[in-house]
Formats: C-alpha cells, sequence, structure tokens
C-alpha cells in the first residue's frame, strides 16, 4: 500500500506547496484587513432575564404549523418559492430596551409589529471582497407599548440551500443574549481562545529556537499553525466574536478563511512527525488542497461564488486531508512498526472522528451545537499528546546530549592523550632525522636513507593530524583564530612547499596572485593555508606528468570583508562523473583501483570542504576524466583596514635579514622540562647546535625546585601535559618567584596537544610561546632568534 517514496529532492518536492501556503495566507491577509475596515455592531449591556421566544408558526394555505430552532419548512414551500413568512404574538412582558434577536444566514428579512415595519436587514452584494455579509445576530428594538401585537417576519433565501430554515428568537438584551449563548458555547469557545494562545506559543518558541540556536524545529511552527487557524474557526463558529468584536464582515471571513488555511499547516505537521516517509503522497495533497483553497479566495475576489457556495470546496480538501493522514499514520503504526509516532497515532484517534463529524454537519439541516465543542476537546486532548510526546522527546534527547557531550569529553581526552604519545616518539624520528641529515659526515647512501625517514615519518604526521582534525569536527570543538596576516607571503610559503615535490615528479608548477588582494587580510591564516595545501597536495600526488596551476584571486564583498578565491588546475587522472558526487565524503577514495598506490586517508578534501564551510566558504570542482581537474576554494575573510607588522612578523624579517648561519650562544642557560627521556633527549641535542648544555627535569615539581635553587635561567622549555604537576600548574609556580615574571624568564611549551585552543590555553597561564612536536629546526631556530638577546650569540665564522 504506502511504502517509503525516495528519488524526490525535498527542495524540487515542495518550492510549489510553500508558494501555495504562502499565496493563501497572503490573500487572507488581505482579506481580513479589508473585512476589518468595514462598519461595527454597537453592543449594549444591560441587566434583565434572557427568554427564548415560542409561539411562532407559518401559514400554509389553511394549515398552521408550529416552528421552532429545529423546523426545516422547505418540505412545504413550492419548487420556486424562496421566501416564507413567520407570525406570532409580541410577549406581555416586554419593556423598553429590549431587543428580539435571531441570526440570519443570507437572507433579507424584514421584520413588523403591528403593521408597523419594525426593521430590514439583508444581503449585502457590495462589499469590495465578497458578496454577503454572512451569518450574524441581528436585533430588532422592542418597546413596552409592542407587548401583545402582532408580529410577522418574512425571510427571503439568496441561495437554495438555505429555503425554509428557521432561526432560534430569544428577547431580551444584547448582554443578556450574549451570556445566553455563552453557556451554550462556552466550552468550545474558552477553548479555541486557549488554544489559539497556546498556537502563538509555539511559533514563538520556534522563533527562539531559531534565533537563539539557530535551529528551525518546523513541527513546532507547523503545530502552532494548525491550532491558531482551526481554533479561530471554532471561535468564529461559536457565534460569540460578533459581540466581543462587533464587526459581522470580518468575522465572517475569518470563519472560512481560517477553514481553508488548516489543511496545509496540518499535512506538514504530521509529514514532518512521519519523517517524510510518504512525502510524495503528501506532496501530490499538499498541492490538491493548496489549489483548492487558492480556486476558494479567487471565486470570493472575483465575485464570482458566495463563501458559502464554495465551501465544499475547502471540504473537499479537508476530507482529503484527513484520510491521506489517517491512512499513513495507520500504515505506519501498524504495518511498519514505527512506534515513534504513537503520540500522532493515539492523537488522531480522538481527532479525526470529531473532525469529519464536524465537516459533515455541514450538510445536515439541524444544527448540531454540540459537535463543535466536541471537536474543540478533541483538538485540546490532541495538543496534550503531542506537546507531551515533545517533551519527552526534548528530555530524551537532553539526556542524549548530555551522554554525547560527555563521551565527546571523553573522547577528546583520549585524543588528546594519543596525540600526546604518538607525537612523542615522532618527535624523536622527525627531529633526529632532521638533525642527522645537517651532519657532514654522512655519505651519499646515508644521507638518502636519513632523508627517506624523515619524508615517511613527515607522511604519517599528516596522515595522525587529518585523523585528529576529522575528530575535532565530530567533536564539534574545531575553532577559528582570529589574526592578521599577510596572504601574498602564505602564498609564496605555499608555493615553496609544494614546488619541490612537483620538481621530483617532473610537473611544472605556476602559481599567479591578483595584486588585487590586499598586503593585510584578517582570518586563520594556518587553516587557509591547510585548505590551498591540501588541494595542491591532491593535484601533485594524482598527476604523474604535465603541469599543477595555482592562481588566487579575490572578490571584494564590502568595504572590510572579500573572498579569496585559490583555483587549482592540474593535468592529471581526473575524476569519473559518478565519483565527484562521493568526492567530499570521508574515508572515501574514488577510482579505488587505479590509485591503490597513492597515500592518504581520504579524510583531506572533506576537511578541506568544512573549513571552507567554517569561514562561510565552499570547494567546488570540475573535472574530466583523464584529462585533468580544477578545484576551486572559496573563503571568506576580513581586510585588515589598519595594518600593523606583529613583533613576531617583525622578529621573522629580521632573522631573514641576518646571516644565515646560525650562532652559538655558551652562556646562554636553559631548563629542559619533560617526564619523557626521549624528549629531553631531543631537545638537549637539537639544543646543542647553538653549542647550548641545557639542563633537564623530569617533571614539573623538580622544575620548580630548580628555578627555586638554581642563580637564573635564561629560557625554559616545558612539556604541556605531565602526570602529577604539569606545565600549565608548574609555570603558574614558577611566576610566583621573584626574577621569574614573563619579561625576566621566558617559558616556551613543549606541546603535543593539537585538539583545545593550544596556543591561548598556553599563554593565558603565563607562558610565552610555544614549539609544537616534533620540533621543526626552523622553528627552534624562531624561538632562539626571539628569545636569545644579541650580546650573548656568538658567530664562529665571524671570529
Amino acid at each position: 500500500m504506502f511504502k517509503k517514496k525516495t528519488g524526490i529532492s525535498q527542495k524540487k518536492s515542495t518550492w510549489i506547496f510553500k508558494t501555495l501556503f504562502a499565496l493563501n495566507i497572503l490573500i487572507a491577509l488581505v482579506l481580513i484587513v479589508i473585512a476589518s475596515f468595514t462598519k461595527h455592531m454597537d453592543a449594549t449591556y444591560k441587566t434583565a432575564t434572557v427568554r427564548s421566544m415560542s409561539g411562532w408558526y407559518f401559514e400554509n394555505g389553511t394549515e398552521q404549523i408550529p416552528c421552532n430552532d429545529d423546523t426545516d419548512l422547505a418540505p412545504y414551500l413550492s419548487k420556486d418559492q424562496s421566501s416564507f413568512t413567520l407570525r406570532a404574538t409580541v410577549p406581555d412582558d416586554v419593556t423598553d430596551g429590549d431587543e428580539l434577536a435571531f441570526r440570519i444566514s443570507d437572507k433579507n428579512v424584514s421584520v413588523r409589529i403591528d403593521n408597523r415595519e419594525a426593521a430590514t436587514f439583508g444581503y449585502d452584494d457590495s462589499h469590495p471582497l465578497w458578496r454577503t455579509s454572512g451569518r450574524y445576530y441581528v436585533f430588532v428594538p422592542l418597546r413596552e407599548r409592542d407587548a401583545g401585537k402582532p408580529i410577522e417576519i418574512t425571510f427571503e433565501s439568496v441561495y437554495d440551500h438555505e429555503r425554509g430554515r428557521v432561526p432560534d428568537f430569544y428577547i431580551g438584551t444584547r448582554w443578556e443574549i450574549y451570556q445566553t449563548l455563552e453557556q451554550m458555547y462556552s466550552i468550545r469557545y474558552i477553548l479555541a481562545r486557549a488554544l489559539v494562545v497556546i498556537g502563538f506559543i509555539l511559533i514563538a518558541l520556534y522563533l527562539v529556537f531559531w534565533l537563539v540556536n539557530h535551529e528551525r524545529d518546523n513541527k513546532l511552527l507547523m503545530l502552532g499553525l494548525f491550532m491558531i487557524f482551526s481554533c479561530t474557526w471554532l471561535m468564529t463558529e461559536a457565534k460569540l466574536m460578533q459581540f466581543r468584536v462587533g464587526n459581522p464582515y470580518a468575522i465572517y471571513a475569518l470563519t472560512f478563511i481560517s477553514l481553508a488555511l488548516i489543511p496545509p499547516a496540518f499535512l506538514s505537521y504530521v509529514n514532518l512527525v512521519q519523517k517524510k516517509h510518504y512525502r510524495k503522497i503528501f506532496f501530490v495533497v499538499e498541492i490538491t488542497a493548496g489549489m483548492l483553497s487558492l480556486t476558494y479566495f479567487l471565486l470570493q475576489i472575483f465575485h464570482i461564488c458566495d463563501f458559502q457556495e464554495t465551501l465544499f470546496l475547502v471540504h473537499i480538501g479537508l476530507i482529503l486531508t484527513i484520510v491521506t493522514v489517517a491512512l499513513t499514520t495507520v500504515w505506519r503504526y501498524f504495518v511498519d512498526k514505527d512506534k515513534d509516532i504513537r503520540a500522532l497515532f493515539f492523537g488522531l484517534v480522538i481527532l479525526v472522528p470529531f473532525a469529519l463529524a464536524e465537516i459533515l454537519k455541514q450538510y445536515w439541516k439541524k444544527d448540531y451545537k454540540s459537535t463543535g465543542t466536541l471537536f474543540a476537546i478533541a483538538i485540546a486532548i490532541f495538543l496534550l499528546i503531542q506537546v507531551y510526546d515533545s517533551v519527552k522527546g526534548l528530555l530524551e534527547l537532553q539526556r542524549q546530549k548530555e551522554e554525547a557531550v560527555k563521551e565527546s569529553w571523553d573522547k577528546s581526552i583520549f585524543l588528546a592523550n594519543m596525540s600526546h604519545e604518538i607525537r612523542t616518539p615522532m618527535n624523536a624520528i622527525m627531529s633526529m632525522s632532521e638533525l642527522l641529515s645537517e651532519s657532514e659526515t654522512l655519505g651519499d647512501t646515508e644521507w638518502d636513507y636519513v632523508n627517506t625517514i624523515y619524508s615517511a615519518s613527515r607522511n604519517l604526521l599528516e596522515i595522525i593530524n587529518d585523523i585528529l582534525d576529522y575528530s575535532k569536527f565530530s567533536a564539534g570543538k574545531y575553532d577559528l583564530v582570529r589574526e592578521s596576516y599577510d596572504p601574498h607571503k602564505m602564498i609564496a610559503d605555499i608555493e615553496k612547499m609544494l614546488a619541490v615535490k612537483a620538481k621530483e615528479k617532473g610537473l611544472t608548477m605556476t602559481v599567479s596572485i591578483d595584486n588585487r588582494i590586499p598586503k593585510r587580510m584578517i582570518g586563520d591564516e594556518g587553516r587557509v593555508r591547510q585548505i590551498v595545501l591540501n588541494l595542491l597536495n591532491n593535484a601533485v600526488k594524482y598527476t604523474d606528468e604535465g603541469f599543477v596551476d595555482l592562481k588566487a584571486g579575490i572578490r571584494p564583498l564590502d568595504d572590510s570583508h572579500a573572498e579569496l578565491i585559490f583555483i587549482v588546475a592540474d593535468s592529471g587522472v581526473g575524476i569519473k562523473e559518478e565519483d565527484l558526487k562521493k568526492l567530499f565524503d570521508e574515508f572515501t577514495q574514488v577510482d579505488v583501483r587505479k590509485n591503490r598506490s597513492k597515500e592518504g586517508t581520504g579524510l583531506g578534501l572533506a576537511i578541506a570542504r568544512q573549513l571552507a564551510e567554517l569561514m562561510d566558504g565552499r570547494i567546488t570542482v570540475s573535472s574530466e576524466y583523464g584529462k585533468g581537474s580544477t578545484f576551486a576554494a572559496f573563503v571568506t575573510q576580513e581586510v585588515d583596514l589598519n595594518p600593523t607588522i606583529k613583533a613576531e612578523e617583525k622578529e621573522e624579517k629580521r632573522i631573514e635579514a641576518e646571516e644565515l648561519s646560525r650562532f652559538n650562544a655558551p652562556a646562554f642557560r636553559v631548563l629542559a622540562v619533560d617526564d619523557n627521556r626521549v624528549n629531553l633527549k631531543v631537545i638537549t641535542e637539537l639544543l646543542k647546535q647553538y653549542d647550548i648544555e641545557a639542563d633537564v627535569a623530569s617533571g614539573g615539581k623538580q622544575a620548580v625546585e630548580m628555578v627555586k635553587d638554581h642563580e637564573k635561567y635564561d629560557l625554559i622549555f616545558m612539556d604541556y601535559m605531565m602526570p602529577e604537576v604539569d606545565g600549565r600548574e608548574a609555570t603558574m609556580e614558577i611566576r610566583k618567584l621573584p626574577g621569574c615574571s614573563e619579561k625576566e624568564l621566558p617559558i616556551v611549551a613543549l606541546t603535543a596537544d593539537v585538539l583545545s585552543g593550544t596556543k591561548e590555553t598556553l599563554l593565558s597561564c603565563g607562558m610565552n610561546d610555544y614549539l609544537s612536536k616534533p620540533v621543526k629546526l626552523d622553528e627552534l631556530k624562531r624561538i632562539m632568534y626571539k628569545f636569545v638577546p644579541l650580546h650573548m650569540r656568538k658567530y664562529p665564522d665571524k671570529i
């Protein structure tokens, strides 16, 4: 019967419905606004006892037929007879101020008391948007002298279906009549008003979630709209709104308009609860109901038909909606065993019978007042069930969220520890191999071995970094750093890094930079660099001959923001059209058979895309299989309108300007702190290049004691993660000692933690700078040039 449907894009399948829904609401609002400018009915409130006026009769030839509000005179009228007259006697107890009230329904009415024309009411086709004033109570003023006098009322029906319908009559003040009607319709009216308020609260909650959490719970929106539309209709049908609002035109319009807007809201809500398992079915029904409602509105606007005449169009949409909702929910609950829609199923069990009864009663001759009250109660119960289920779901979601947060926290700690543990041996392998590669005693074979070790360890580090980056995205812990940088220098550095790889493969590599790119921009330079490097690395990796090109451009967005554009083109293997869709999937490498020899985790492009999206950008790709590919990365950056060169960059420029030979600093006293013996050996061996014999401490506690006992250190390399007293705690303790302020004693962190906001965390606890593991010679050189004063440097080649 009903099966899960796939293959239709959500955007393609709903844009027509959304347009129709929006158009219906717009027309409805216009109708209501125009209606609000029409004349109002005054209501005077007095205190007396209302009473029903009976004793009416209808003359059919010589026969007198008693009448009350349950009488239907249509069988007694001739086929072409549209009018009839009721006669009675005014009660003896009427007083000045009393009024005779009765409800007309699309009829012209004239009232005569003792052969005096007392009042006339009638059909009005002069309204700009519809042709009738609808159904509302009229009031005939009575005077004390009218007591006991004959009264006759002539009804002329505008529509055939209204022929012979006798209204109910009341005598009293308008306030008394209102109180009487309120007793008859109080439950329906009170419930409907309360549910309309709840509907607006649901919409308000939807807006709060949207604005605060940037999450749109469309179920809340649609349930709120369903409550508002259905309960507004109930209120207007309760026959009390006239006394509250005093505008029968607006009330009449609101009755039919709100009824026409119920199907799309209710269908959308149920479709969302059912998780769109029957998207095609609901789409067809939504479009059908929307078209029926639109036709219904247009017929009124162009004065072709009256609301009442075309009401069947809305009823068709309503019945189609109810049947679709009921059948799909029953099928889903019983056949597909989907217990997640239990609340919807039981809510519909209560709501559907009374909804159908409320529709079908419109085609019965008798006015069953109780059905509206029962329908209001059914809506209230339906709402309670849905709210209970939603609250229950929210509590469960909160519990799952707390568990997820705990799991994510545990995962982050595990990954940080894993990163630390993996990078410890990597630190030794890479640093020692890099140090060994600079030895002048190595032969060509030995140098090739060392270079192979270093290259392999660097590739392994890239794989580890990809996995950890992906883990950070999964844990929602990926933050961007906002700082000023030089995009021209960044691109030049990237070119240097990739030029060697391209040359080794015999590729031609060209880089062009748009001169319009500002000299300074604000953003996360490291992540922009990572995106471009990833695209270039892929291009070099999958290109065996030909070229790799990088073009850097810019598109201004406003006075302070611009979009950096990086286009990477290659003449490589290319990508099949069917593989383009899964190109950015995690742990995926397309064309595995052909690219089996290519290294990588399959995470690089996925990470690059997520980084670009974090910067309000995107990555696009076009490719021809066997002929090459073109990737384009777009990232939004801020233009630095007040560029200043940071101290670190000044230092870098100064280092570049100095001689390339490394200085010695034998008098420079250094303390190296690490709980791992291998790491201590690495840093001390690296420092020997500067003729520095460093002291070592195997933990934070020992480091604090050595600083206390030693006359003075010039620099401390402090491992961040250590047992008992870690680097952060040790640094804070050292800073409390005399002569150990940040200016007097620099402390540089040695860290392998790449998960947290490393730099900010380290600097906040009193550290001056940091080196990430594995330690690279260039980074160590930067630190030494930064913290070793000029008077302590010795250049052997100058002696």
